[in-house]
């Protein structure tokens, strides 16, 4: 079997709900490496806490777990039909729940691990939300959190239609007529505006502050990186080569990316390489890192 390629999925990830949760699934198996550092994800009561389309629930469940997706559909009908079907034909087990992350309709308790990637940014309360899930995780229970920074060049969430990096987030009051007149029909359109709208600005000093009145204990926080999904491909593939011992697939992986990169991607590969030294200064790191990823616990007393 063919590997999967990364740039052809996120290139084609909004063409359908299936389109993406198999972005989800693939990235899910990536972030899952970082999971299995902190608990043996075999066994495990599982709430993926903003499902989507269930991506990441579905490949959980695949390594023995019990796995619940929940979300709401405030960006899509029918997109939990989407993801229970998904998970179905990826012959994993997962119970889909309409639900509101403030309000958790589950007992204390309930859960060994908790996941929410890419949703917390979505959320009115976040604390709100932190607290929800501490109180649905057993003592001693984990949570996986990780979102896109707001003032970074793309946290705005509209990088199709806005290729001019923090663009919205300078002129937010002019996002929506620009929406109408960038995207294909009203449809697409509104779907965009309410996506941006549901955006709660969050920075990392926020959520640092948040976690503890949440009555979590952090394990640990990454910085991501992000180079274009061209830029990623060919970096991994060079980091491949370099741990594998194989200097040939070095060459291969360039031209690769030459093949692929476009004169605008690999423009904003330039720009992201040169940004990338000034994330890990503070009050800039909010500017130019792309996201984190963070592990929570919930003590034990």
């Amino acid at each position: 079997m063919s590997e999967v390629d990364p740039v052809a999925l996120a290139r084609n990830r909004l063409r359908s709900p299936e389109d993406y949760a198999r972005f989800q699934l693939f990235h899910a198996a990536h972030q899952s490496k970082l999971l299995q550092r902190f608990v043996d994800l075999k066994g495990k009561r599982i709430l993926d806490a903003g499902c989507g389309t269930a991506g990441f629930a579905t490949y959980l469940a695949t390594l023995g777990n019990t796995v619940v997706g929940l979300d709401s559909e405030d960006f899509g009908a029918g997109m939990l039909r989407a993801a229970l079907d998904f998970a179905r034909s990826q012959r994993a087990q997962v119970g889909i729940v309409h639900g509101d992350l403030h309000h958790l309709p589950f007992a204390d308790g309930s859960f060994d691990l908790l996941v929410m990637n890419s949703v917390l940014e979505h959320t009115a309360d976040p604390l709100r939300v932190l607290r929800e899930a501490r109180r649905v995780l057993v003592p001693g229970g984990l949570a996986f959190v990780d979102f896109p920074l707001y003032y970074s060049p793309y946290g705005h969430h509209l990088a199709q239609f806005f290729p001019v990096p923090w663009q919205p987030v300078v002129f937010p009051s002019r996002v929506p007529a620009w929406l109408d007149e960038r995207c294909p029909d009203a449809k697409t359109a509104a779907h965009h505006k309410g996506v941006f709208a549901s955006l709660s600005k969050l920075t990392l000093r926020r959520y640092l502050s948040l976690v503890p009145q949440a009555g979590f204990e952090r394990l640990y926080l990454r910085k991501n990186w992000f180079f274009t999904d061209e830029g990623q491909k060919m970096l991994s593939s060079i980091k491949r080569a370099v741990v594998e011992r194989r200097p040939a697939l070095v060459p291969q992986a360039i031209a690769t990316a030459a093949r692929e990169f476009a004169p605008p991607t690999f423009l904003k590969f330039l720009f992201f390489a040169a940004i990338f030294p000034f994330q890990w200064l503070p009050g800039l790191d909010e500017l130019t890192c792309p996201g984190v990823s963070t592990i929570l616990r919930r003590p034990l007393s």
